[in-house]
């Protein structure tokens, strides 16, 4: 078992520091290097909108950072929203195969995952995902929209939409400012 790690660290070393090309496995593309920019720990302002116009405010911290060598980037929050704890966990990768943004998304207000695929709007500095996401409270399928826009090196959004028959309606909307 030795031996074969030793090779294997060998030959992987071999690969990375040669001229050759990388496999495809093992390339780091511009896309995985934006979502750098998300790295470190940060303060969240957080307001969420309801349809009958109400607003509750909050406010925490999030833990970014890069996993999995260099491929995810894994947001952790946890807010107080109006004194209730609110958690949540995002992991965001990219597929160069399918050259597409993939984002997994968990909080401690629903009971299934949200998953969904999406593209970096490089004019923008922003990564916008669409998905379909069940709201327990009606009973129905709503389309929703997540947009991480890098506002500044110090500073990001994090929006999520309800799009209901073509318009889209502001439902969440975070500001990170960089702690460290």
């Amino acid at each position: 078992m030795k031996k074969l790690t030793i090779f294997s660290f060998i030959v992987l070393s071999q690969l990375l520091w040669s001229n050759q090309d990388l496999p495809f496995v093992f390339t780091l593309t511009e896309q995985h290097r934006f979502l750098r920019n998300f790295e470190g720990k940060w303060r969240i302002l957080y307001t969420s909108s309801l349809q009958t116009g109400e607003q509750y405010h909050g406010k925490g911290t999030s833990e970014n950072s890069i996993i999995m060598g260099w491929k995810y980037l894994q947001i952790r929050e946890e807010i107080a929203i109006e004194g209730i704890p609110a958690m949540s966990l995002a992991i965001i990768g990219y597929n160069p195969v399918e050259e597409m943004f993939n984002l997994t998304g968990f909080d401690n207000f629903a009971f299934k995952p949200i998953v969904a695929k999406g593209n970096l709007d490089k004019d923008n500095n922003q990564l916008i995902f669409q998905y379909e996401y069940y709201d327990p409270i009606n009973k129905k399928a709503l389309n929703q929209k997540t947009v991480i826009k890098l506002l500044e090196p110090e500073k990001y959004s994090y929006s999520i939409f309800i799009i209901d028959e073509g318009k889209e309606k502001l439902m969440v909307e975070k500001l990170a400012i960089k702690l460290e």
